[in-house]
C-alpha cells in the first residue's frame, strides 16, 4: 500500500504505476509476439514470402485498443485533476518570505514559523 501525507500524492503514485504496468505489458508482448513471429515465419518454414489478405478482426482491434487505452490514460489523469481541484476550494493560504538568509512562514490562523511543519496535516497553499 502506497503511504503518503498527501491523498494527491498517493493519487499520483497509482497513476504512474498504471503507466508503468502499461508499459510492461506492452514490452512484454512485444516482445512475445515478436519471437513468435520470427519462429513462425522464419525462412526455413516459409522459403517463398506469401502476401498476406486482409482481417477485419486485427483491423478493429487495431482501432479499437489504442482508443481506449488513450481514454483510460486520460480518466485517470482527469479523475486526479478533480480531486486536486475539490481540495483547493477549503485550503488555508500561508504567507511566504524569503531573503538570502532567512525563511518565515506566516499562517492565516497567525501562527508563524521558519519551517513548513504547520502544513503537514492540512489543505495549505504557499503564496
Amino acid at each position: 500500500m502506497l503511504l503518503s501525507i498527501s491523498n494527491y500524492k498517493i493519487a499520483v503514485d497509482k497513476t504512474f504505476l498504471y503507466l508503468a504496468g502499461i508499459a510492461f505489458l506492452f514490452l512484454l508482448g512485444i516482445t512475445i509476439v515478436m519471437i513468435v513471429f520470427a519462429l513462425k515465419y522464419s525462412k526455413k518454414r516459409h522459403p517463398k514470402a506469401v502476401q498476406i489478405k486482409d482481417n477485419i478482426i486485427v483491423e478493429i482491434i487495431w482501432i479499437i485498443f489504442p482508443i481506449l487505452l488513450v481514454v483510460s490514460m486520460f480518466y485517470y489523469g482527469h479523475k486526479m485533476f478533480n480531486q486536486k481541484r475539490k481540495d483547493t476550494k477549503d485550503i488555508k493560504q500561508v504567507k511566504a518570505t524569503s531573503n538570502s538568509q532567512d525563511n518565515s512562514f506566516n499562517n492565516c490562523d497567525g501562527n508563524k514559523s521558519i519551517n513548513l511543519n504547520f502544513l503537514i496535516m492540512n489543505n495549505s497553499k504557499i503564496v
